[in-house]
């Protein structure tokens, strides 16, 4: 079975390897195609080979798939949109909102900017195709902007919000903010330097998982100690 598969995933990464040689506009994303499946397939053929139980034999196998489906996952753009994710339901919203009913207001009318942001990056993610089709002429730069901005609104003001609902700028996160800034800020200077979409968009991407990385390491204690202090000055119920 593994014999069967391996060889049919070989044909296609000389398929992938052909169409990053014929044309250098598409040679980033199709590498990024031929690595990845490749990878796997050297994981499938380890599993083959090696002396393993039925449980670890699947085990490979999962981790092995997971492999193959990230190269579309990293091409396509849904490692930043999975992190966008990630970053809105890092705010404890429900917690604060059940002690502090009156904050609900600003809190549901800021998600227009969520909801619009979300929406451009979307667009702007269509805009990044139209650079690889030759009828349309679209700059680099203006590819990576059009993603870069509506996610860079959608990080402040997902960061404004925690603030307003816990009321409280706290320094580390703060300096995730920034540092997702500066994230952003680079794909762009990428690009306008002569890096491919492909690059730019990839360095881009990193701005939400530097957020989540940061709070699920340290943030998160920070935001604990503030739903503590929030549930403390809470009035008794009557």
């Amino acid at each position: 079975m593994i014999a069967g598969y391996v060889v049919m995933r070989v044909a296609l990464v000389c398929q992938w390897l052909r169409a990053a040689r014929s044309g250098s506009r598409y040679r980033t994303t199709a590498m990024t195609y031929a690595v990845f499946v490749s990878v796997a397939q050297i994981l499938w053929i380890v599993i083959a080979i090696l002396p393993l139980t039925l449980v670890f034999a699947l085990l490979g196998g999962l981790v092995a798939l997971l492999v193959e489906i990230a190269g579309p996952l990293v091409v396509v753009g849904m490692v930043l949109i999975f992190g966008m994710w990630w970053v809105y339901f890092m705010v404890p919203a429900a917690e604060v909102l059940h002690v502090h009913r009156e904050r609900s207001f600003p809190w549901g009318y800021g998600h227009f900017f969520i909801f619009a942001s979300i929406a451009a990056t979307g667009a702007g993610l269509h805009i990044v195709a139209y650079t690889f089709d030759e009828h349309y002429h679209v700059s680099d730069v203006t590819a990576v902007l059009a993603v870069a901005i509506p996610v860079l609104i959608y990080l402040l003001t997902v960061f404004t919000l925690y603030s307003y609902l816990l009321r409280t700028i706290n320094a580390f996160h703060a300096l995730l903010a920034l540092a997702s800034v500066a994230v952003l800020a680079a794909s762009v200077v990428m690009a306008a330097n002569g890096a491919s979409v492909s690059v730019s968009l990839l360095v881009g991407m990193l701005a939400p998982v530097v957020v989540v990385i940061g709070y699920e390491s340290v943030g998160h204690r920070h935001a604990a100690a503030h739903l503590d202090r929030i549930e403390q000055d809470a009035p008794a119920p009557h």
